[in-house]
Formats: C-alpha cells, sequence, structure tokens
C-alpha cells in the first residue's frame, strides 16, 4: 500500500494597522523572501500609495505565508539589516505586496535605498499642508516655495509637541488628522496558514 503526501493552504482574510505591520517586520516576524523580484517602485510610486491611503482608497491586499519552516534566503530592506525570526515563532513571508510593504516600511523608517546606482532618502516625501484632501498635489516628492510641508516621516514617527513647535497652529488639526488617516488605515490582509500534511492511501 502507497501513501502520498499532499498540502492543505488555509487561507485567512483580516487587516492590519500601520505600526502593527511593521512592527512585526522589525522583530523578524514578516520577511520578504529571496524570490521576489528586487524592490523596484519609484519615490513618485511610493508618494502615490501615500495619497491613496490619506483619500481611505484600497491599496491591494497583502498575502502572507505565515510557516513554521524557515526559509534559507531571505532579503533585507534598504540599509535596514532585518533581525531573524525569535525561534519557535511562525514567520509571515510576503507573497504578494512586497512592492507597497517595502515603501510604506521605507517611509516609516526613513530608509535610504541605493537603485541604479542612486541613493533615495525615502525621508523626503512630503504632504503639502497648504493643499486640500481633494487636490492632486497632496503628497509630493519635492517642496515648492510657498507652501507648507511636513514629511511623511516625521508625520508617523514624531508626536504633538514638535508638530506646536515646527508649524503654525491653524495647521496642527490637519497634521493630526493626516496621521490618524495613516496610523488606522486598514491594510488587507490575506495570511495563507501552515499547510497541514495529509496521507492518502492509495494502491493495496
Amino acid at each position: 500500500m502507497n501513501k502520498i503526501h499532499s498540502l492543505q493552504f488555509h487561507p485567512k482574510n483580516g487587516t492590519k494597522k500601520y505600526d502593527d505591520l511593521f512592527s512585526e517586520i522589525d522583530t523578524g516576524k514578516i520577511k520578504i523572501p529571496k524570490f521576489q523580484r528586487e524592490f523596484v517602485w519609484s519615490k513618485t510610486e511610493t508618494a502615490k500609495l501615500i495619497d491613496s491611503i490619506l483619500r481611505g482608497f484600497p491599496i491591494g491586499t497583502f498575502i502572507l505565508w505565515k510557516t513554521r519552516d524557515e526559509l534559507r534566503h531571505y532579503k533585507d530592506i534598504g540599509n535596514a539589516t532585518l533581525p531573524k525570526t525569535p525561534k519557535g515563532d511562525s514567520a509571515y513571508y510576503i507573497l504578494d505586496g512586497q512592492q507597497r510593504i517595502t515603501s510604506l516600511y521605507a517611509v516609516k523608517k526613513g530608509l535610504i535605498i541605493t537603485k541604479d546606482g542612486k541613493e533615495i532618502d525615502y525621508k523626503d516625501i512630503f504632504i503639502n499642508l497648504s493643499a486640500s484632501i481633494e487636490d492632486e498635489d497632496l503628497v509630493t516628492v519635492e517642496k515648492v516655495e510657498g507652501g507648507e510641508f511636513i514629511s511623511v516621516h516625521d508625520l508617523l514617527n514624531q508626536g504633538i509637541k514638535y508638530f506646536v513647535s515646527n508649524f503654525p497652529e491653524e495647521l496642527i488639526d490637519s497634521i493630526d488628522d493626516y496621521k490618524k488617516k495613516l496610523t488606522t488605515y486598514d491594510f488587507s490582509t490575506i495570511e495563507i496558514l501552515d499547510y497541514l500534511r495529509i496521507s492518502h492511501q492509495i494502491g493495496r
């Protein structure tokens, strides 16, 4: 009597907030497997992604494979060396959404990523506080003369004291609103859970 083994995957729908998603990268739980292509998004594409989140638009679903099996090769992100997954914990390998997750993580951490021999500083993505949420130039990769701008990196990492000290009082409510839009955004996720090995008996 022969046995064959089949794999069953169990997808689980869910959501993650900005801080939860990226704290899991910092603690080694979320990984980018080596077989994923290189990070190719431009800073402008990242700015458009931030813009979509601020407007509440859907940005697609992140597909994560949750497993206790450790892949031998995985990638760091930019100039950030990511830690190993804690022993005994499951890892979440990104199967779909690498470009989006890498972009958002780079902004949150203020990373410098080298592409085509050029260093790109992801602290240099700004919200135009002089624009309204309906304006096309709400999120930009450069400041223009005569406007009020805050970097998305500072928005995510600084507190109210920093905002009060560096911006006019009439802009504080807008800054706080933009921060809430980013940090409370629900990122759609699908977790593919650990596979089950099921033996099937065939023949006699």
